[in-house]
């Protein structure tokens, strides 16, 4: 009779338990996890030393995992010179995942943390898409929808708003919530890329010795783009656009350095009273505050969706001159911008 057959509160069955524990981590653990063999996970999870311990104890032994486990408990117990993972314990990730994942050879104790994590994120995703579900595991209809973006350039927030859509069509579907939460799915299995810039003229990479290069050493064309200041507005001397002021004139005349930048934000503010009850018996202003950008080309400036409300203010009477100390607030913040 093996200590498996034993009671879990035995004496016996703990020291058993503990020895599977030892040889069992030391031959198959994935860093400081292991696939733990209990009836619970029935070595699907990784879990700690202490944990796989505590869930044989606690839960027992799966038993599709009885034979193993004893063996692996006894002291004669060597490992195998190639542990291969057994193609029945692959669940479908769909297309080729089957023959990435169960043709690895396993010599996994020495794995370094990237690996470590891309097994993770196997063994996560070979969960079913749903309860019963055949076809797809989540990690393989994960990757079937992003290729799906990919290919279609669909935005981030689709992306979201199908994964909303299907998990609140179908309750049980076991999807993330959000885009990020599945591209980092996609990322700790190892599908991502680099982007390096290159020369326009295709004389260098600006990578390696010349990662932090801002001009090609060849043909001497910027990294960069730099952005014009015409704006696209006509010069002919006549008032067109702010820029034509004297007003703009003067402030780049007495601030030369913030001139010379034409990334500078540029504001102008405009504030005026309203009621907005619309009955002039009512005795009740509300000073709206508007920020408008002159950074962005003068035929956009105006569009409700480029200005900015920045102070509301409400009250009974009358600002004038008082406006100034509703101000405070909103200089603050230019000031820290």
């Amino acid at each position: 009779m093996t200590w498996l057959s034993l009671p879990k509160h035995n004496e016996v069955y703990r020291n058993g338990a503990t020895d599977f524990v030892r040889n069992a981590f030391d031959n198959f653990a994935i860093g400081n996890e292991l696939r733990c063999p209990c009836k619970d996970c029935s070595n699907h999870f990784w879990f700690s030393r202490d944990n796989v311990y505590e869930h044989l104890v606690f839960s027992g032994p799966c038993p599709s995992f009885v034979n193993w486990i004893f063996e692996v408990s006894t002291d004669k117990f060597k490992k195998p010179k190639d542990v291969v993972m057994d193609r029945d314990m692959c669940t479908s990730l769909g297309d080729d995942f089957d023959e990435m994942i169960c043709n690895e050879g396993r010599a996994r104790n020495k794995m370094n943390k990237v690996a470590t994590n891309f097994y993770k994120v196997v063994e996560e995703g070979k969960k079913p898409l749903f309860p019963g579900s055949e076809k797809f595991t989540r990690l393989g209809f994960i990757v079937r929808l992003y290729q799906l973006k990919c290919s279609h350039g669909s935005t981030e927030a689709a992306f979201s708003g199908v994964l909303h859509l299907l998990k609140e069509a179908f309750p049980d579907v076991n999807l993330p919530s959000s885009f990020s939460v599945a591209k980092k799915m996609i990322r700790d299995l190892g599908l991502v890329y680099e982007k390096i810039h290159a020369c326009p003229n295709d004389c260098m990479l600006y990578w390696d010795d010349n990662k932090n290069e801002n001009q090609c050493r060849f043909c001497g064309v910027l990294r960069w783009v730099v952005p014009k200041k015409d704006m696209r507005r006509t010069k002919d001397g006549k008032l067109r656009h702010p820029a034509d002021a004297q007003g703009w004139k003067s402030m780049d005349a007495s601030h030369p350095e913030f001139a010379a930048e034409i990334r500078n934000v540029r504001l102008n503010l405009a504030a005026d009273g309203i009621n907005p009850y619309r009955s002039m018996n009512i005795s009740h202003n509300t000073w709206p505050v508007v920020l408008v950008n002159y950074n962005i080309p003068p035929w956009s400036v105006m569009k409700p969706e480029n200005l900015i409300l920045s102070t509301l203010i409400p009250g009974p009477e009358y600002l004038g001159n008082d406006i100034d100390v509703y101000m405070q607030p909103l200089v603050t913040e230019l000031k820290e911008l």
